[in-house]
């Protein structure tokens, strides 16, 4: 049993949430926790005598709960530590010094390692920044991982590292939780085909004459549908979950239900193509999760509304997914899947580039900054999109499966999961064609390390 001796203090659910992320979430330790008026710093008192003690460098210096809220305290720049206990030759430090001291019974941290986690767990850093992109998304450019350069860190995994390493060091005889690497396959079903109107028809033609100056494919590929010889660009969804069976794998599918905005109502989810696809996907041990539409982010009614819908065609219980186009708004969004008994989310990511939106590869529970509450709901942080490589980064096929490559190699270290996003839709045209075989690779890289995990 580890016996933590806190500050008290008024941000006492914010602490106690992060107490529970490492020691038990983690790591699978007991614990207690006692709050004492005179201790100014975070002391983890082990059963053979020995302690941990970790600075509190932020949040004694706001006495009333939420003050912290507000841009001028968030974090200005990264500092750096060495430790020869660190997981990497450096360490991030959002909060507190760059300072690691050791004795053969106390190890002294500098570092606020608890307010640093709640900072990139919470994302409490969204709330009080006004930036945002055309589509309402905070960008990974006004992040502080984006602006130190560090979005390719996960800062979070790291410093959890260093606990471990921290209380291991003095007490040999702790065991932690094991992890193992695992992925979670995903496709966010925007369309289930390409031509379902002659308005899509004529859009999809010009981009194509646009983008390629080659729209010849995109007729033929029609003509050739129309006589039943082909099928539609966007109906891959046999060769997804065929390759993914090929290797051990389990593909998830989110689908819409409706939307109010332009960028929804791309096919009719109670119409008979969508309930048959829904089903066949069922069948074959797939799993259906909800792509809320696009402006659900902060609508709870349209949300609701929509996830009862889908579950109604369902055979299988509906609770996961990922928002459209990663509209996501902390800590509503959230909030909103609690309160609708969803399980997990996974759309944490940046949609302009690659990187740990909340600084960990690992699954985590999710806290509400704002009423200060843990939800019962879990986070999958999304790892990469393949819009984000092509249409963002524009990165050539070799290009993204060099990054690809990094990411992987970052989360097998950590023990974490790998999570994929690679829409139905992004495989037979001019644009996607050229990436098919960097996808077909990762599913073969991604299947034998899931086979090795186990």
């Amino acid at each position: 049993m580890i016996k933590v001796i806190a500050p008290q203090t008024t941000h006492q659910p914010e602490v106690t949430y992060v107490l529970d992320v490492i020691l038990r979430h983690f790591f699978n330790l007991a614990y207690s926790v006692e709050w004492r008026s005179e201790v100014t710093t975070y002391e983890f008192k082990l059963s053979n005598g020995n302690r941990l003690i970790v600075a509190d460098d932020f949040f004694r210096h706001h006495t009333t709960p939420l003050s912290y809220l507000d841009s001028r305290y968030l974090p200005q720049s990264i500092q750096w530590a060495t430790s020869t206990l660190a997981p990497e030759p450096d360490i991030p430090v959002l909060f507190g010094e760059a300072k690691i001291t050791t004795t053969s019974t106390t190890i002294t941290c500098d570092i606020d390692i608890i307010a640093s986690i709640y900072f990139m767990l919470s994302r409490w850093e969204e709330t009080v920044s006004l930036d945002r992109d055309h589509h309402g998304r905070f960008e990974a450019k006004h992040s502080i991982s984006g602006r130190c350069n560090c979005l390719h860190r996960p800062i979070v995994d790291e410093l959890v590292g260093l606990v471990w390493n921290m209380l291991s060091s003095l007490d040999p005889a702790l065991t932690r939780k094991p992890s193992r690497f695992e992925a979670i396959i995903t496709h966010d079903v925007d369309d289930i085909a390409k031509w379902t109107s002659p308005t899509r028809f004529v859009r999809s033609t010009m981009g194509e004459l646009i983008r390629h100056r080659n729209p010849f494919k995109t007729l033929r590929t029609l003509w050739q549908v129309a006589r039943g010889t082909a099928q539609d660009p966007y109906d891959t969804f046999d060769y997804i979950m065929t390759l993914s069976e090929q290797n051990g794998l389990r593909s998830h599918f989110f689908f819409m239900v409706g939307g109010t905005s332009t960028h929804d109502q791309r096919y009719d989810i109670l119409g008979s193509a969508a309930t048959k696809l829904i089903d066949t996907i069922s069948k074959r041990g797939h799993q259906i999760g909800y792509h809320p539409s696009y402006n659900t982010n902060q609508t709870p009614a349209l949300f609701c509304s929509e996830i009862a819908t889908l579950r109604a065609i369902s055979k299988q219980p509906v609770v996961s997914g990922r928002q459209h186009y990663l509209r996501f708004s902390v800590p509503d969004t959230w909030r909103i899947w609690s309160q609708n008994g969803m399980q997990w989310d996974t759309t944490l990511g940046f949609a302009e580039t690659l990187g740990f939106r909340a600084g960990t590869c690992h699954p985590f529970p999710v806290f509400d900054c704002r009423s200060r509450q843990p939800l019962p709901l879990v986070e999958i942080p999304l790892t990469m999109m393949e819009a984000t490589c092509i249409d963002y980064m524009k990165l050539s096929p070799t290009e993204m499966k060099s990054a690809i490559r990094v990411l992987i190699k970052v989360v097998q270290k950590y023990q974490g999961t790998m999570v994929v996003l690679w829409h139905n839709s992004s495989f037979n045209t001019a644009v996607y064609e050229p990436y098919q075989p960097i996808y077909e690779w990762l599913m073969k890289e991604l299947g034998t390390m899931t086979t090795q995990a186990l």
